[in-house]
C-alpha cells in the first residue's frame, strides 16, 4: 500500500507539473504525518506543504 500512495502522490505532484524528484517525494512522504494514513487522498494541500518543504531545504542547503 505505501509504494501505491507513494506512487499516487509522484503523479499527482507531476500532473501540476512540479519537478518531483522521486527520493524528495519519499522523504517528505515519510516526513509528513497526514500521508501516513494510505488512505489519504493526495490533494492540493499535500503539493503545498511539498513545494514548502523542498523550499525550505534548498535554503538550508544554500547556507551550509
Amino acid at each position: 500500500m505505501y509504494v501505491l500512495a507513494l506512487t499516487e502522490a509522484i503523479k499527482f505532484f507531476r500532473s501540476y507539473r512540479v519537478n518531483s524528484d522521486e527520493k524528495l517525494v519519499e522523504e517528505w512522504f515519510n516526513a509528513t504525518s497526514t500521508t501516513k494514513d494510505y488512505d489519504h487522498q493526495v490533494c492540493e494541500d499535500d503539493l503545498y506543504e511539498f513545494y514548502e518543504c523542498c523550499r525550505w531545504t534548498a535554503q538550508h542547503m544554500k547556507k551550509e
